[in-house]
């Protein structure tokens, strides 16, 4: 495959995963010293374009149809490839789902292996499509180009062959590539696309001559930072033949795969707001289970150890990105599930989909228990209106549904699955952030914090956890966080002292807008538009208590309250409480009179100056702590 067919597949193969990660490698290091007389870049994309045909053949190209075999996330399946100019149009097949993606010369859209139809409107992608459009017309080449620059940046052994290697910059975006030519055959043989916050390394082989042209056959493509791998082997192409104009369009029709009950066009359902997690009841083969709605999950996910008791198929196994890190899932099949209304009744069936498999997510939910988390594939099929201060979720129809309020549309493109929306921070720092029901509070991602000089502001050191496990991050009280003409005051947002490899280290997003801000409002999802409608809610002016000990709270494994976190110079620290202290007393009552955790958890946000007697069990020794509140965030502590 040559550079301008890779520029046809940059969208395509980062939108192939099902989770996107972005991330940075370190590449320099492994670049050798340059050279004295370095080698001219122009001259060596000449020279490729001479070896595999000439430039002016290959500007002759005006179709080609490729059919062959692809291996991605440890399942074996078949590709079909059409393309003419922009248009293009892929086709993957494998044993548990199919899923398509193309461009009808105008957008880029893709269906996935749900079915349900996305049009692509990020600003992300459409830079990615500008740019890829001036790849497949050669500016790349021009050397008075306004938006290419070439720059040769050394030599490098790629699988035995030592290669020179070109930079590309360009003015669209931030995309770098890396073309490493053979110094023995000048052909490509591996190239690099660095996104700000995900690597695309694409190697070629098993070149072939095919009507005076050579081509790559075989091709392996990883993904850092999760380390993903697809690996395509071309069985046949066809060049300059008729294609079906066709395949190219968007899909004129969406997934319908739900059906309404009770001859209803929407059902509202009473959910569960605990610890800032929204929890709904939902049934499979005449069990219920609780499962948490969460709008930043790109996937449905349900817990391994339940999949298997249900017999569910699964297949493959692929890394997905959490808030912090990377974790492994499979595929499963999930049968048909049942929702129920406010008044217990079935109201809205969904057929089967297929999820995702984590080993050990219901661990992660107590008090109540959850085996499931709701994503994109569910959400999608909605417009979902979420009442926090009602407690009441609303499933509409959207070819049925009319807004008649007097809340603020805003524009939300999905990126990633998720609706990005502007937020300002103190009337100063601006942001697009990820609207995510599945997140306890704002997020800023570290680069978004790093860049406005917020890693040095003094908060309170928290610890906060998903599905991959326990990160550290600096909590600070804002002066005000507004979203359109909507502001809050006092709230928390939080941030991560290093940069990891999960969400909170994307470059092309800044943050997260989790429930701690969200609870203040009622808001509309529109995925068909890619729209949010966001009113005041009941709860727009209450000031939401907010913890006054410093420490974090968790279940040990004898199911008591144990201490996880204390952070430094806070009323926990001060009373001499440590962490794996576990509590077997509370102003006098004890073991089994004991409140949950999640009510022990809102004792500790009572006023500052109440006082807790507590007795805890340390090294098997019985200690008694006198525990005092006191206010975490005082006036100094909010950023400027």
């Amino acid at each position: 495959m040559n550079l301008i067919n890779l520029a046809k597949h940059i969208c395509l193969y980062s939108s192939i995963a099902l989770f996107l990660f972005f991330g940075h490698l370190i590449f320099a290091q492994s670049i050798t010293e340059p050279i004295l007389l370095k080698p001219d870049p122009y001259v060596l994309f000449e020279q490729y374009y001479q070896t595999i045909g000439g430039l002016e053949k290959l500007k002759q190209e005006k179709t080609s149809i490729s059919e062959g075999t692809i291996q991605y996330a440890k399942m074996h399946g078949k590709f079909r490839y059409i393309d003419n100019d922009m248009r293009y149009y892929q086709e993957e097949y494998y044993p548990a789902f199919s899923q398509f993606e193309g461009d009808d010369g105008k957008q880029m859209w893709s269906v996935d292996l749900n079915h349900k139809k996305l049009i692509f409107k990020d600003p992300q992608t459409l830079k990615r499509r500008k740019l890829r459009e001036l790849l497949i017309h050669f500016e790349h080449i021009n050397k008075d180009s306004s938006y290419f620059t070439l720059r040769y940046v050394g030599s490098e052994y790629i699988r035995g062959e030592m290669c020179d290697i070109v930079e590309l910059n360009n003015s669209v975006n931030d995309d770098i590539y890396f073309s490493y030519f053979s110094q023995k055959t000048s052909l490509l043989v591996k190239q690099i696309v660095k996104q700000p916050y995900l690597e695309i390394s694409s190697y070629y082989s098993d070149f072939r001559k095919q009507d005076n042209m050579i081509y790559a056959f075989h091709e392996e493509i990883d993904i850092a930072p999760m380390g993903k791998k697809i690996i395509t082997q071309t069985n046949t192409l066809k060049v300059n033949v008729p294609v079906d104009m066709g395949k190219f369009s968007i899909p004129s029709k969406d997934v319908k795969d739900f059906i309404f009950r009770q001859n209803s066009q929407a059902i509202n359902i009473p959910f569960l707001f605990i610890e800032n997690s929204i929890y709904l009841p939902v049934t499979i083969n005449d069990k219920t289970h609780y499962w948490v709605l969460d709008s930043g999950a790109d996937m449905s996910v349900i817990d391994h150890r339940y999949a298997e008791q249900l017999e569910l198929p699964m297949y493959g196994k692929l890394s997905g990105n959490a808030t912090s890190s990377l974790v492994s899932f499979s595929f499963a099949k999930l049968n048909n599930y049942l929702i129920k209304n406010n008044k217990n009744q079935p109201a809205l069936d969904i057929n089967k989909q297929i999820v995702l498999s984590y080993k050990g997510l219901a661990e992660n939910f107590y008090e109540p228990e959850a085996i499931g988390i709701l994503g994109y594939d569910f959400l999608s099929r909605f417009i979902t209106k979420v009442d926090f201060a009602k407690r009441l979720v609303s499933f509409y129809d959207p070819e049925n549904f009319t807004y008649q309020g007097a809340g603020t549309k805003i524009d939300a493109p999905l990126q990633n699955k998720l609706f990005m929306l502007p937020m300002t921070i103190n009337e100063r720092y601006k942001g697009h952030f990820g609207l995510d029901l599945g997140s306890y509070n704002v997020s800023l991602n570290y680069h978004f914090a790093q860049r406005h000089g917020l890693l040095n502001e003094p908060g309170v050191k928290r610890i906060s956890s998903d599905i991959s496990g326990v990160f550290e991050e600096l909590q600070i009280m804002a002066k005000s966080l507004k979203i359109a003409d909507y502001k809050v005051e006092h709230e928390l947002y939080n941030f991560p002292l290093i940069k990891s490899n999960g969400t909170n280290s994307d470059g092309e997003m800044d943050g997260l807008l989790g429930n701690s801000l969200l609870r203040h409002f009622v808001l509309y999802l529109d995925y068909t538009q890619q729209q949010i409608i966001i009113e005041k809610g009941d709860n727009f002016n209450h000031k939401f208590p907010q913890d006054h000990s410093g420490m974090i709270i968790g279940i040990s494994q004898n199911s008591l309250p144990e201490i996880f976190y204390i952070a430094e110079q806070t009323p926990a620290q001060k009373a001499g409480l440590k962490i794996g202290d576990i509590i077997v007393s509370l102003n006098g009552q004890d073991n089994n009179e004991l409140p949950g955790v999640n009510k022990m958890i809102d004792l500790f946000k009572a006023e500052p100056g109440t006082i807790y007697r507590m007795k805890i069990l340390r090294d098997q020794q019985l200690i008694a702590i006198n525990l005092t509140l006191e206010e975490l965030f005082s006036d100094k502590s909010q950023t400027n």
